[in-house]
């Protein structure tokens, strides 16, 4: 018998069954199978009435029927369909900071279905942090941040993997970072953002990140190989005392406790998150503008502007940062990738890296990431390859 199932105004969907009459949950895993929906995030409806998994109908019940089917995305599938959708079940990224702007961009991101999420952050919950971070009460004060965002975000997001690092970011493994597809800084110091724009250019990981102070937000990605990276704008010769700011939205500014408001805190999130799944969604073949300048907000005079910044040719951080390489093979030992990377054995040297870099004296290779270091024409080179 064919019955008929529809996501309403996305489309309808006909399938063909034998038998007389079926589970519910079996026809549920039929349908979700055909069109590459996860069955635990579905119900099936049929005249406004939600279907029991555990119940079995029979087929001459759904004759001249059609079965809705209410997928937990399915309004965002009107806007980019299900290869949308899956790229954003598919994807990781990373969060640094689990502070005021770390927990909006956490919420909004799993809203819309990423898969993974790193969290990182060594910083303890005060009494202060209670009136900007949603996710935080004051039963957790003196917790570590990373650690009850994690597990609150565990219990109302149970279908994404998130992993929580109690430590600085410039601590982190770095295959944390070379398996992100995004990176997204919600910091409140300048050095961290500068170690961030460093991985971002020399990786090629975008970088979306935002900074808050009172009624004034910024948001800055870095997409594009020229495009600006956190420290072009600030001269050399500031450098110093940029270096010991916290959250800049218009460096240079004083050393104090920054002023936060949770209007402009859910706005600057809103923004970076849209800007982290336009970047997700552009990796297959969505044609959705980034952000290309530095965008100002100032809630207080009602205006929204963007900052002409161009690459500074004098910055200490891209300035003279080559991109590294990241290929991904299939290989099963150090011979096959170096036949691959079409390289001489005596000039490679293979290390592995996770929570630190250490060289590969076997010759089987495990999934994962290496750090190929080698002389081309007597110079330095290397590249990272993902062995999948």
């Amino acid at each position: 018998m064919r019955i008929i199932a529809q996501i309403p105004s996305y489309g309808k969907f006909e399938f063909e069954i034998s038998r007389e009459k079926v589970k519910v949950s079996f026809l549920k895993k039929l349908i979700c199978k055909k069109i590459g929906i996860e069955p635990e995030l579905t119900d099936l409806i049929i005249d406004k009435v939600k279907l029991n998994s555990n119940d079995t109908i029979t087929l001459d019940s759904l004759k001249d029927k059609i079965i809705t089917i209410d997928y937990l995305w399915a309004r965002q599938i009107l806007l980019w369909g299900f290869d949308g959708q899956r790229r954003i079940r598919n994807s990781k990224i990373l969060i640094v900071g689990a502070g005021a702007l770390g927990n909006e961009v956490a919420k909004n991101l799993l809203m819309f279905g990423i898969g993974t999420l790193y969290i990182v952050d060594y910083d303890f919950i005060e009494k202060s942090n209670l009136n900007r971070m949603i996710f935080f009460s004051n039963e957790d004060i003196g917790e570590r941040k990373a650690d009850v965002l994690a597990g609150r975000l565990k219990r109302r997001f149970p279908y994404a993997n998130i992993v929580a690092f109690n430590r600085k970011v410039e601590e982190l493994p770095p295959s944390i970072f070379l398996k992100s597809d995004v990176i997204v800084s919600c910091l409140d110091n300048f050095e961290a953002r500068l170690y961030l724009s460093k991985i971002s250019k020399r990786y090629g990981i975008p970088l979306v990140d935002g900074g808050l102070k009172g009624s004034q937000g910024r948001v800055q990605v870095i997409y594009r190989e020229n495009d600006p990276c956190l420290a072009c704008i600030i001269p050399l010769s500031n450098m110093k005392e940029a270096l010991q700011l916290r959250n800049p939205c218009s460096p240079p500014i004083e050393e104090v406790k920054i002023p936060s408001i949770p209007s402009v805190n859910s706005l600057v999130a809103s923004i970076i998150s849209h800007e982290a799944i336009k970047i997700i969604l552009n990796k297959i073949g969505g044609k959705y503008p980034v952000i290309d300048k530095p965008i100002i907000i100032d809630l207080d005079a009602g205006r929204f502007s963007q900052l002409e910044l161009r690459r500074n040719p004098e910055c200490i951080v891209c300035r003279n940062e080559e991109k590294v390489e990241v290929v991904r093979l299939k290989a099963k030992s150090l011979k096959e990738v170096i036949d691959k990377l079409g390289l001489n054995s005596n000039d490679l040297f293979l290390y592995r890296v996770d929570e630190e870099i250490r060289k590969v004296n076997s010759d089987e290779l495990n999934p994962g990431f290496y750090q190929a270091v080698y002389l081309e024409n007597g110079v330095y080179k290397e590249k990272i390859v993902e062995i999948i």
